[in-house]
């Protein structure tokens, strides 16, 4: 049984740090949904407050939350979890191994959108703990993907030095 529960249909009750989620996106031919760690706060609405998402806005008539919105209690092991892209296969750092990260965000005009949620992020980078990183940022999650997938495969023959 998944602990995932709809925000239009069961909102959460009480402030706090909360997962979220949206259905899943295409990205470039890649299937992708963005799960991230936002705080649920009390807000005004109008005449009262309620309790709505961080990344939730005001229209001048109600809360406006992304259509599909999912929520989650925060688990323990997932206190510094940031943003995790559920879907996608992303092979392993070919100078280390190690487990590569995306880092996103959302460009517009030449500049960076401060506090965008994951769905709206339109550039993306491929970063390894061992200090390996993209060269370039990519419009896409599965251009970039595609990239990254091609540095980690054995195209480069035998070192003649060995």
């Amino acid at each position: 049984m998944s602990d995932w529960k709809s925000w239009a249909n069961e909102p959460a009750t009480e402030p706090g740090v909360y997962r979220w989620r949206l259905p899943a996106q295409d990205s470039a031919g890649v299937s992708v949904r963005p799960e991230w760690s936002a705080e649920a706060v009390m807000r005004w609405a109008g005449h009262s407050k309620s309790l709505q998402p961080s990344f939730g806005h005001w229209d001048g008539y109600r809360m406006c939350v992304p259509d599909g919105l999912e929520w989650r209690e925060l688990r323990p092991e997932e206190g510094g979890v940031d943003t995790v892209w559920v879907g996608s296969q992303i092979p392993a750092c070919p100078f280390c191994g190690g487990e590569p990260s995306v880092v996103s965000r959302q460009r517009v005009a030449g500049g960076t959108v401060v506090g965008a949620i994951p769905p709206r992020h339109n550039t993306f980078q491929m970063h390894c703990k061992c200090g390996i990183k993209q060269s370039t940022w990519f419009d896409t999650f599965g251009a970039m993907l595609r990239a990254w997938a091609h540095r980690a495969h054995p195209h480069r023959a035998a070192d003649p030095r060995a």
